[in-house]
């Protein structure tokens, strides 16, 4: 496996996934831009590992392995998923304390929204409540290291199938003198 292109897609992963996160936390999320922010990343996702594996097989003659194609993949998009939960926890628990109580209260707003008149009263106070407690473990360091695990499965899987789409073995020419008669 060639490196720098695992460490480039890890890099380019991280920047993107930083501007995106900083976009939200700007603009004020909604659900609208949420999803579409959100779309955008799957995106980033699944085209960024394309776009390097296919860099490093075009570098390497058109040949790429299954290992170097699954590594690539996954070690960059492990490096990025590492650098954005990193910087999001730091941004979150230093630089804008008040981010997390914002993020809750636009999804409790919404999800209000929706719940009122179709469930009752008890289930609704339930539900908020536990979408607040799992928001707030979502940003503490053992939730971190959760959604690290789930995004670390979730890229080996990808990363997976990809390779097994991506991977060019060389091609092997036999001619009559490799042939021996007995």
């Amino acid at each position: 496996m060639n490196k720098s292109y695992a460490l480039n897609l890890g890099l380019t992963t991280a920047v993107l996934s930083i501007v995106l996160f900083l976009l939200m936390a700007i603009l004020g999320g909604g659900m609208i831009l949420s999803f579409a922010i959100g779309i955008l990343a799957l995106a980033f996702m699944i085209a960024l590992p394309i776009i390097f594996v296919r860099k490093q097989r075009k570098a390497n003659n058109g040949i790429i392995s299954y290992k170097d194609a699954f590594l690539t993949s996954f070690v960059g998009l492990a490096i990025g998923g590492i650098v954005y939960l990193a910087f999001s926890f730091i941004y979150v628990n230093f630089i804008d304390t008040t981010y997390l109580d914002k993020m809750i209260n636009q999804q409790i707003e919404t999800t209000m929204s929706f719940m009122q008149g179709n469930v009752p009263e008890e289930q609704m106070v339930e539900t908020l409540t536990e979408i607040e407690t799992k928001t707030r473990e979502g940003f503490t360091l053992p939730g971190m290291l959760k959604n690290l695990g789930i995004y670390l499965i979730v890229y080996a899987v990808f990363s997976l199938i990809l390779a097994a789409i991506m991977k060019r073995n060389p091609v092997i020419v036999s001619t009559s003198e490799d042939i021996i008669d007995n």
